[in-house]
Order: C-alpha cells, then sequence, then structure tokens
C-alpha cells in the first residue's frame, strides 16, 4: 500500500494482495451435475470469470489462488499440522439445522417451520432459484433457504482464544457486483471524471494549461461572492488536511475510510465547481485559472490517494493533468505543492475520462 513515501499498486516488493476463488464442498459438486460437467471444469469457468471481473474494474492483485491449485492444498496441509501441533484443532460432534445454499448451520430459534396443510405456496430459495413448494419443510428465517437437521462428528477450530485479533472482521459490508458498479459509475465516473472533463473544456482551458498559485490567501481573494469564497476556503482546508489522514488510515490498513474522505472532497469540488459557473468568466482570466487550480488540485490529490486501489484510473487521471511519475508520490501530495511548469492538461477528443461498467444482465 505504502512503500516510502510512494502510494503504490499491489506488488512483490511491498506487501502481497491475494484474492481467489473457493472451490470445494457439496454445493460445487452438485451445480456440476445440474450442468453435466465435471467439478473440475465448473471451477474452471467461474474461476476465469472472476479473474475477468477483476480486470474489468481495473483490480490488479500479487497472487490469484484456487483452492485446487497443488499450491494450495500444501499451504492448508501446512497449516493444518502446525496448527494442530499447538492444540488449536480439536473434534467434536455437533448437530444443527444446515442450509446447503449458505453453508451454515443455523439454530432453532433461527429456523420456523412451514406447511402447505392449507393449501398455500411457499416461495423459497432452493439452489439459488426460488421455487414454490407445497410440502412441510423448514427455512432459515433470515434468507428463507430450506434447512435439514444433520448431525455430524467434525473438526473444529478454537477461535475464543483469538476474539480481539479477529473482532474488526467480523462485520464485513455486503459486496455485490451491482453494488460495485453503483459505485463505481456515481463516483468514479460521474463525479470525478465527468468534473475533470468539464474542467479541461478548451473553451476554459485553450492553452491546456495548469494554473499556478504559490498562497492561500491571495488565492481566496479572486472569489467575490461569499457562496464560492466560502465553499473554496473549505474545500481548501479539506485538501490541506488530506495528506495527514489519509496517510494514517493507509497505514493502518483503513482503505474504505480514505475511500470516503475522496468521495466527500469530490462532492465538495463538484459543488464549487458549479457555483463558480466558469463558462460565464470566461473574460476573467485570473478567477478563472483559481476555480481552474483548485478543481485540478482536487482531482490531482485525490488521484494520487487512489492510486492503491484503481491504479490504472488514478494514472489516466494524472497522466491527464500532466502530473510526472515523480510528483505522484505522498511526498508531492500536498495543496500548492510546487511545480517546476505549469504542465500540460488534456486528452483526446471524445474519450471517456472512464467508462461506465456495464454488467450483463
Amino acid at each position: 500500500m505504502r512503500c516510502g513515501n510512494s502510494l503504490v499498486q499491489p506488488s512483490s516488493s511491498n506487501f502481497y494482495f491475494s484474492t481467489g476463488t473457493d472451490e470445494h464442498g457439496k454445493k460445487i459438486h452438485d451445480a456440476a451435475n445440474a450442468t453435466g460437467v465435471s467439478p473440475e471444469n465448473h471451477c474452471d469457468v467461474y474461476s476465469n470469470r472472476f479473474m475477468n471481473l477483476s480486470k474489468k474494474f481495473g483490480i490488479k492483485y500479487t497472487g490469484f489462488t484456487r483452492t485446487t491449485s497443488p499450491k494450495h492444498i500444501e499451504a492448508v496441509n501446512h497449516f493444518w499440522t502446525l496448527l494442530d501441533g499447538r492444540g488449536h484443532i480439536f473434534k467434536r460432534s455437533y448437530e444443527g439445522w444446515y442450509s446447503l445454499v449458505d453453508e451454515c448451520f443455523y439454530n432453532d430459534y433461527e429456523v420456523v417451520g412451514h406447511t402447505t396443510n392449507d393449501g398455500k405456496q411457499i416461495k423459497v430459495c432452493l439452489k439459488r432459484t426460488f421455487v414454490n413448494f407445497l410440502l412441510k419443510f423448514l427455512i432459515a428465517i433470515e434468507t428463507k433457504t430450506v434447512v435439514t437437521k444433520i448431525s455430524e462428528e467434525n473438526y473444529a477450530f478454537d477461535l475464543s482464544q483469538f476474539y480481539e485479533q479477529i473482532r474488526h472482521w467480523a462485520n464485513q459490508p455486503d459486496f455485490t457486483l451491482e453494488k460495485a458498479a453503483t459505485l463505481v459509475n456515481a463516483y468514479l465516473v460521474n463525479d470525478l471524471g465527468n468534473l475533470l472533463q468539464r474542467s479541461i473544456n478548451p473553451r476554459l482551458n485553450p492553452l491546456k494549461q495548469y494554473p499556478i498559485r504559490t498562497d492561500i490567501n491571495e488565492l481566496l481573494t479572486h472569489f467575490d461572492d461569499e457562496t464560492s469564497k466560502a465553499t473554496a476556503k473549505q474545500l481548501i482546508e479539506k485538501l490541506e488536511t488530506l495528506p495527514e489522514i489519509a496517510t494514517e488510515h493507509y497505514d493502518n490498513q483503513n482503505i474504505h475510510r480514505v475511500l470516503d474522505l475522496l468521495v466527500e472532497l469530490v462532492q465538495l469540488a463538484n459543488l464549487f465547481f458549479q457555483q463558480c459557473e466558469p463558462w460565464k468568466i470566461i473574460n476573467s482570466q485570473i478567477k478563472l485559472d483559481s476555480v481552474l487550480f483548485i478543481t485540478y488540485e482536487t482531482v490531482r490529490l485525490t488521484a494520487i490517494y487512489l492510486q492503491p486501489a484503481t491504479p490504472d484510473f488514478a494514472d489516466k487521471l494524472l497522466s491527464i493533468l500532466g502530473i510526472p511519475h515523480a510528483e505522484r508520490t505522498i511526498e508531492a501530495a500536498r495543496f500548492l505543492n510546487p511545480r517546476t511548469d505549469s504542465g500540460t492538461v488534456g486528452m483526446e477528443k471524445n474519450e471517456a475520462v472512464f467508462p461506465r461498467i456495464a454488467l450483463n444482465k
């Protein structure tokens, strides 16, 4: 995430970002049988889909691990032996209501019985397909999936002694492709991408220059209405405090908090840009350049801190702004960071800064 003064994408030289596919269990076996292919072929298809999904969203990883790979099997055997030797694994008998779809057990109070003696049909999820049943069955209250009573003797891992270390991982946000696509389209494409695209419009910046400003107080004097000046001041304050806050979050692996900061920052920048109406002040070059400077600085700092999360998109933003690679570091991520020249901003005509994500239904 952070290597020296640089915010970098995953690589083996600084940290290891691993993702992959979990390829085991009765659910995999049943799904393969339903489509008439072997479990291995079934897993190959879905594993490739996830790899292609990462490329589509510009996600770069150090390693893509499949649980059926020889390397993973070797690693599991190693850690099992290690944990067993330390007394962390034990055998026990267990009985509970098991959902094949959810791959988990439920307690008695988490399931409810349904009967269709009254002739009513109950719609439940079975193998990810909603089916109408006219039978007596039990379902999990939360997920509405069918459960069956299972008794088994199996191995267990004692998590109680590691509670404090893993507590903060317990509540992970739900992830869906639709949600991810919505976030990308709303924040990257609409808010950030469109902000940059509007601000580099040749009508506003025909010379394709990155304006230079060196004094905040002087910069604020270029705004004569109180509304835009107040927003400019608020935006500048956030830009000044961004490096310290964002760097601390990255050091603590709180990536989502950095992204929340950047979303808030870009939304405020869009408000500022709209309030200033730069297309109406083309004849006032000093004020126009000040609007463009604050806008470009917002995009520049945002892009620098986006590098670990969306390296391809961040690289494109910084390249459009004409930011040299040597000036894409944490050290350079400061508002009013001195530049040797005004640089050249711009991109090819009719090119979107970031294409919208369209999911095939």
